[in-house]
């Protein structure tokens, strides 16, 4: 006789990491565990790995406290990055960075850089660089030193400068203080020519300018720890052009700390929360929205970040899996090492989940020219770039583990009569992608107490349930095969700890199912 029980599926791969502190209030189709796993179409997997891309260590091994790609030409594609003992440096071939753009700058200087130049036909694209401490340094072509910028502002003395510019209306603009700077619209070095101004930004308010991005046609810019500016240049006469504010009870901490996907701009917060900036072209139409709160997210980005290194955050967008990524220092770290990832490919149902396997000090995204995508590169502190998002489940030759844990429950979702009612637990069921001749690991939860532990071969090889009659192991036409494995204890409530730390081991999965049998129920199982 087949089996007489239930077989209750467990929502996964439709929402992702819930961080809440009350555990059993999770939602079903959320996970109370999503470390280094991807949660793409339905598919909760074990996420890309990382390896070096420089295979000689930078001189001295320093941190990589700032890069970016950079094409001087249409053809010619260079890695330009910033280290903590104050150098620049460009690849020249891909990833060696034998070539020293500038030595001499200030030390562990938080960099960010902004392409500009070209501003009529002849001229050169150029790399702009800022650090907050030095002079801006330019990247004019494929040139081998980088220059201070010609024609500064008068009041960028000594270690008083700009910490980071963007271009917007074909003109250069800059932060600094409480003013926003704009160059002559012919010359992007040039802030004291015809043409050029200064915008005071509300000197009273906050404590300084740290941010700015041009976006929804306007230019804007945030302090910290709160306020959020726009530049209102609707007037065709410049000279009318002025700051108005958008909100005085939000800011950004650091130069690093947002970026631009899917039409909207993603910034981290002075408090460690992540936010949407959306709006209309009509003025002062802008709301910001919080998505950590949403997502119950608070003990990760308010609880567990370093809040004296949140000026050395990074937040990035990954155009490829429309995800976003947020670089951080956990509470008792010292570098940033952690990513929370978010998939906002639908806004309604954004999905999160954490990395904790890389060094992760600066983060940008880069052509990968024989894949034609944008790929994630990261900075470490230890003097290497590393490729991340990698086919292959390693970290430069080593393990690391990618675990999901699915939320207590006790099938109320299924049927509201069975969430009080005692189960007896048979098995648990896993329909997954066969990625290869390796196991993933079960640890099974009853009523907040450990219970077992059981293994699952993510091959297509197997051994049916033994006291059922079970359809069971077998491959279908997709190449996804179905898994179930017995499981012993009874109780109300029931979660699963998923994992793998094998090396070059990986798992696809794709549904889950429990198998029990309410105890009131008969049993009407036959071996």
């Amino acid at each position: 006789m087949g089996y007489t029980g239930i077989i209750a599926p467990i929502p996964i791969g439709d929402g992702g990491l819930d961080a809440r502190d009350n555990k059993s209030a999770v939602p079903i189709n959320k996970l109370i565990k999503a470390t280094n796993v991807s949660i793409k179409k339905g598919i909760v997997a074990k996420e890309g790995g990382s390896l070096k891309a420089n295979s000689v260590v930078i001189s001295g091994a320093p941190s990589i406290v700032g890069g970016t790609e950079f094409f001087p030409t249409v053809t010619t594609q260079r890695t330009i990055i910033s280290t903590s003992d104050g150098k620049l440096y460009k690849d020249n071939p891909l990833f060696d960075f034998s070539v020293t753009l500038k030595t001499g700058l200030g030390t562990d200087k938080k960099t960010v850089f902004t392409e500009g130049g070209a501003e009529v036909s002849g001229n050169d694209k150029k790399l702009f660089s800022y650090n907050g401490f030095d002079p801006i340094q330019v990247l004019s072509g494929d040139g081998a030193t980088t220059s201070n910028i010609a024609t500064g502002s008068p009041d960028w003395s000594g270690n008083v400068q700009p910490v980071k510019g963007v271009i917007h209306r074909n003109r250069h603009f800059v932060i600094l203080g409480h003013n926003v700077y704009m160059s002559t619209i012919t010359d992007h070095e040039d802030f004291t020519g015809s043409g050029s101004a200064i915008f005071p930004v509300f000197p009273g308010e906050g404590i300084r300018l740290t941010n700015c991005v041009s976006i929804f046609g306007r230019l804007y810019v945030f302090k910290e720890p709160y306020g959020i500016y726009f530049l209102e240049d609707t007037d065709n006469t410049s000279t009318n052009w002025v700051i108005k504010k958008v909100t005085g009870k939000i800011g950004c901490p650091g130069p690093d700390a947002l970026d631009v996907g899917l039409n909207e701009c993603v910034y981290l917060s002075t408090d460690g929360s992540l936010h949407f900036l959306s709006g209309s072209q009509e003025f002062g139409d802008v709301k910001d929205t919080d998505i950590t709160a949403a997502l119950n997210l608070e003990n990760i980005l308010i609880n567990d970040i370093n809040r004296g290194r949140l000026d050395r955050a990074v937040v990035r967008y990954y155009e490829d899996k429309k995800e976003v990524w947020v670089a951080y220092t956990s509470a008792t770290g010292s570098r940033n090492g952690r990513i929370l990832k978010l998939d906002i490919s639908q806004l309604d149902n954004i999905k999160a989940s954490f990395t904790n396997k890389d060094s992760v000090e600066s983060l940008w995204m880069e052509l990968n020219t024989s894949l034609s995508v944008r790929k994630p590169l990261a900075g470490g502190s230890d003097g290497f770039v590393r490729e991340l998002d990698r086919e292959s489940r390693n970290v430069d030759g080593a393990a690391y583990l990618g675990e999901l844990q699915i939320p207590y429950t006790g099938f109320e979702y299924y049927d509201q009569g069975l969430e009080n009612r005692n189960k007896l637990f048979d098995a648990i069921e896993i329909q997954a992608v066969p990625v290869g001749d390796h196991d993933i690991t079960l640890d099974i939860y009853i009523d907040g107490e450990y219970s077992e532990t059981r293994t699952v071969n993510m091959g297509t090889s197997g051994t049916a349930l033994d006291t059922f009659v079970l359809d069971t192991n077998r491959l279908d036409g997709s190449g996804v095969v179905n898994k179930i494995e017995p499981i012993t204890g009874s109780g109300k409530r029931i979660s699963l700890d998923i994992y793998n730390s094998g090396l070059n081991q990986s798992f696809e999965i794709e549904k889950l199912f429990c198998w029990f049998r309410p105890s009131d129920m008969e049993d009407k199982t036959n071996g």
